[in-house]
């Protein structure tokens, strides 16, 4: 039974000539891209570099698709925003594409409303040094001890309501769909890396979207 408090996403499924079309995209794509669907990426830039050293990971960023054309992104420029979505994957070097287990059309559509409250919010920087050292990986902690003050500050003297006043990318993702009533890890989102999202075993491989 829908829920008629929630606005379904415009699009579901993405078309082969939506994104052909688009003017920002140089892949070739099959229309296997749903609505909630999760894109992780990686560039060559230093940004992304840095983030996959910190994090011991192959992935930097994560990204929520909303239909064919859009996605929502927590980034250290724009916050939490829509993109094109054409335009961020010809931007990345390896784009996959990755879906949670099961997930009906209803889910799709709240994990989708849900993300959108959040549209506008800044960018978490604290968060992200903290998914960082949540990682598991030591590089961060190695070089730099005094993270380890930022990790026991965002966890306990922030709440649920400060933490969703800002966002990094994973941990905006996390929350949309927690909010939904899915749960993607069993880790807070405010703890979770892109690297570490997509371990998570509720999410699916569906396929490399640019190798």
């Amino acid at each position: 039974m829908t829920d008629p408090s929630i606005s379904p996403p415009v699009v579901q499924y993405a078309t082969v000539t939506t994104l052909i079309n688009s003017p920002f995209l140089e892949i070739s794509m099959l229309p296997t891209i749903q609505a909630a669907d999760i894109i992780v990426t990686n560039s060559s830039n230093l940004q992304s570099r840095g983030i996959q050293g910190a994090t011991c990971a192959t992935y930097s960023h994560a990204i929520l698709v909303l239909n064919n054309q859009d996605c929502i992104e927590a980034t250290p420029q724009g916050g939490v925003a829509q993109r094109p979505l054409g335009r961020i994957l010809s931007e990345s070097s390896k784009v996959d594409l990755f879906r949670y287990r099961g997930i009906t059309n209803f889910h799709a559509q709240k994990v989708c409303a849900s993300i959108l409250q959040f549209e506008g919010k800044p960018y978490d920087f604290r968060g992200a040094v903290r998914s960082a050292i949540s990682s598991g990986c030591s590089n961060v902690k190695r070089l730099l001890p005094a993270t380890v003050l930022i990790e026991v500050a965002d966890e306990v003297l922030k709440d649920q309501a400060e933490h969703d006043s800002q966002f990094y990318c994973s941990e905006l993702i996390v929350r949309a769909f927690e909010v939904a009533g899915l749960f993607v890890t069993k880790h807070p989102a405010h703890a979770v890396s892109p690297g570490g999202l997509v371990k998570s075993e509720t999410l699916q491989f569906v396929k490399a979207l640019k190798a």
